[in-house]
């Protein structure tokens, strides 16, 4: 997948979540794309080392790990927060 489309990823994961948690309103859209892209680019950075993916390309596994990987620092700052 490259960084460009986990970054695109993370990012689009970030807004997602933010529309999702509409009554917890911590931090604010840049952080919560911040959250997203770091988790996405995170995970598939690992996920690209172990040989689970490849970066150069867009795969199921990909957006599925990136997703994820989007989620889990967001989750953790929504708990951290509330």
């Amino acid at each position: 997948m490259g960084l460009v489309s986990w970054l695109l990823l993370g990012l689009l994961a970030g807004v997602i979540a933010r529309l999702l948690f509409k009554r917890e309103r911590h931090g604010g859209l840049f952080v919560t794309a911040l959250l997203g892209i770091g988790g996405a680019t995170a995970i598939c950075w690992v996920a690209s080392l172990l040989g689970f993916i490849s970066p150069k390309e867009v795969t199921f596994i990909g957006v599925a790990l990136a997703s994820a990987g989007a989620s889990i620092p967001l989750a953790i700052y929504a708990r951290h927060f509330s």
